[in-house]
């Protein structure tokens, strides 16, 4: 995996080592694209070091293109359940590091940042929220 880790911060999305830049056309899984080899603790290791990729690389800033690019990273790990020859606990292992890493870095980037956050209403975002959910019932 050491050779996987990045050591600047990439400046396109596509220069990712989970992303597979020639193969781009629209398919879901080219968001995500690690070999699922290693069972669940290989996948682990590789989802947690490619977690810490992803947060250098919104640290050098995106632009509006990439404003989405957790979703796609999410939306390709799904989409590969099942994929043909491939390890089905190694994917899980991969979901499950990268999610854990990027809560232990959202939790210590919130902890030294300002306090938007705790600014929030939770109420008001609920009440947002359920809106949102009742709009959506009516238009239907």
């Amino acid at each position: 995996m050491a050779n996987l880790i990045l050591n600047s911060v990439p400046r396109a999305f596509t220069a990712l080592p989970f992303a597979t830049p020639s193969k781009f056309t629209g398919t879901e899984s080219m968001y995500w694209n690690l070999p699922a080899t290693g069972g669940y603790a290989g996948g682990c290791e590789a989802g947690a070091a490619m977690a810490v990729v992803f947060a250098k690389h919104l640290r050098g800033g995106t632009n509006w293109a990439e404003d989405n690019a957790l979703a796609q990273i999410m939306g390709s790990m799904q989409a590969r359940a099942g994929e043909a020859g491939a390890e089905d606990a190694a994917l899980q292992g991969q979901r499950v590091g990268f999610l854990v890493e990027l809560q232990r870095l959202m939790a210590a980037a919130l902890r030294v940042s300002d306090d938007r956050v705790g600014l929030m209403d939770e109420a008001q975002l609920v009440r947002r929220v359920e809106a949102r959910w009742a709009l959506c019932e009516l238009v239907g």
